[in-house]
């Protein structure tokens, strides 16, 4: 048996934190299993195969690939059921690489990987003098390592670097089309993507519609390249879409390669230029600008295709800080309403029950989710981090502006369905919520919100005495809500609590609600008690 190891030491998940008080019992017995198994292999010198080690046996890295990666799998765990507390309850050489590299698993990784390198290096010189079997059986050892790090990380598989692609195009070379016969001089590479690579050019020559001054955008695959040239020909002179000039193949050193000369965006992306830029815009301007993206993408709703790429490195800011949509290689066509199946996206601005696969299929509605996370950076400023519904309530907008965030990015359902119907959001003042006027509570559908004098089953008990039904929430048969004083953690403002906002939603569809304050129910709720009970009476009296 091998010894009882002590606290803080590497393989005590108990003493090192690894698993959370609340683990349960199965959780806690498949953690001790795998490491008494460890500690077996590590103090009685017995390989995978159970057999005894030789000396210089290097069989024995094999062992160490499978040690390390069963801790890191074992930190995962922890770490999948306490998240916020997992890096600061590491072994103290764990805790050094997560204040260099963050929380989460690639801490552990970047500690792992150090550790590889180090044997690496050690082993180096012993292979110079071994045979070649023994330098094989190092390099496969090291390669299955790098291997399992790398298909391990599930958060950020980028502590194993991986080399920049080589650019497509060199500074001053001339590329030439063979549709408009135009050439360009590649200045320098602006930046790459999935896409490929894009390049500052000049035009070479005279030419009535492309400007002086275009990027090329260069790829190796011609999915893309034909998705691009297409939409750049069906959107072709909208004024809010990055146009595209030219299109053409390019065969260099017996590659094809298919180059795009779209419009170049002075201020770069979205991205780029709020990270760049202190100077907020107003709401009028963010409201304008957004409307103006959004005539794109309803160009592509209302012929059933989806974006699905909404994202701040896509959206360009150009001459006059007027925002134009470009990047088109992943729209879809859709042949129904029912959407099409998504595997491609971005992370940044992917709807969080899409990226959990929570639902099938990629909507138009999923479109106006992004457009939601656009607006809410361009208000905040900062297009770095994604919008969270509790965040929208701290935005410096109007509260009519946070409704139209927060019903963007909060429940699906309650999205608005295309880009048509976010525009009229946009240029329509918001709704009044006035009291009305209601003579009797006998036979409504009735829901309450906001904060009552009284407590609030007082107020259900007493809307049921008067007859009404009370439903926990707004929905398609209520047709009268109670408000009180609103709350001040309110999603979105005075008027946006998410009952209130349903209220709006339904009351577009065409629903009669009528909104009474605190004053006007308990009025009534007293004047029906009063005229029920004579009826109670006689009933029970028969």
């Amino acid at each position: 048996m091998g010894r009882r190891p002590r606290a803080g030491h590497r393989d005590s998940g108990h003493a090192a934190g690894l698993l959370p008080d609340g683990a349960c019992r199965s959780q806690r017995a498949e953690h001790d299993l795998h490491r008494r198994r460890r500690q077996q292999r590590h103090h009685c010198g017995v390989r995978q195969d159970g057999l005894r080690r030789q000396p210089g046996d290097v069989r024995h890295l094999f062992d160490h690939v499978e040690d390390g990666v069963a801790r890191h799998l074992d930190r995962q765990r922890a770490a999948r059921y306490q998240p916020r507390r997992a890096v600061h309850r590491l072994a103290e050489h764990d805790r050094r690489a997560a204040l260099a590299v963050g929380p989460g698993d690639g801490a552990v990784l970047g500690h792992y990987e150090r550790h590889a390198d180090a044997a690496a290096r050690r082993e180096s010189v012993a292979v110079e003098k071994s045979p070649p079997s023994r330098a094989f059986a190092v390099s496969a050892a090291s390669a299955i390592f790098a291997f399992l790090i790398a298909t391990a990380a599930t958060t950020r598989p980028a502590f194993v670097t991986s080399r920049a692609q080589r650019p497509l195009l060199a500074p001053a070379q001339v590329i030439a089309s063979a549709d408009t016969r135009l050439e360009y001089r590649i200045e320098r590479l602006l930046g790459e993507g999935g896409f490929g690579q894009v390049f500052l050019a000049a035009r070479l020559g005279r030419s009535s519609v492309v400007p002086e001054t275009v990027c090329i955008k260069v790829s190796g695959h011609i999915d893309g390249w034909l998705r691009e040239a297409y939409f750049g020909l069906l959107l072709d002179g909208h004024p809010r879409a990055i146009r595209v000039f030219d299109r053409f193949p390019l065969m260099r050193g017996g590659q094809a390669l298919y180059c795009l000369a779209l419009e170049y965006a002075r201020h770069g992306d979205l991205d780029a230029f709020l990270a760049r830029s202190s100077k907020r815009w107003s709401e009028t301007t963010v409201r304008r600008e957004i409307a103006g993206v959004l005539e794109v993408l309803a160009k592509l709703h209302r012929g059933h295709a989806l974006h699905r790429d909404l994202t701040p490195m896509n959206v360009f800011v150009c001459d006059g800080y007027c925002l134009k949509l470009g990047d088109f290689g992943i729209v879809r066509q859709q042949s129904d309403r029912r959407g099409i199946t998504a595997r491609t996206m971005n992370a940044l601005t992917a709807p969080s029950d899409i990226l959990a696969h929570a639902v099938p299929k990629w909507q138009a509605r999923d479109d106006v989710y992004q457009v939601g996370q656009l607006l809410g950076m361009l208000v905040r400023g900062d297009a770095r981090t994604r919008i969270r519904a509790h965040d929208v309530r701290r935005l410096a907008c109007s509260d009519h502006l946070k409704e139209i965030v927060h019903r963007c990015i909060g429940e699906r359902r309650k999205r608005y369905e295309s880009a048509d119907d976010m525009i009229a959001a946009l240029r329509t003042p918001p709704q009044s919520l006035k009291a009305g006027v209601l003579r009797t509570l006998e036979g409504v559908h009735l829901a309450f919100t906001g904060i009552l004098s009284k407590r609030r089953r007082e107020a259900i008990r007493a809307a049921r005495r008067a007859g009404a039904i009370v439903h926990h929430a707004p929905s398609t048969l209520t047709s009268v809500v109670v408000r009180g004083r609103p709350n001040p953690l309110q999603a979105a403002g005075r008027d946006g609590g998410i009952k209130l906002m349903e209220i709006k939603r339904l009351r577009g569809k065409g629903h009669r609600i009528t909104l009474l304050n605190e004053a006007q129910f308990w009025r009534l709720a007293g004047d029906g008690a009063r005229t029920r009970s004579p009826r109670r009476r006689s009933a029970s009296r028969s």
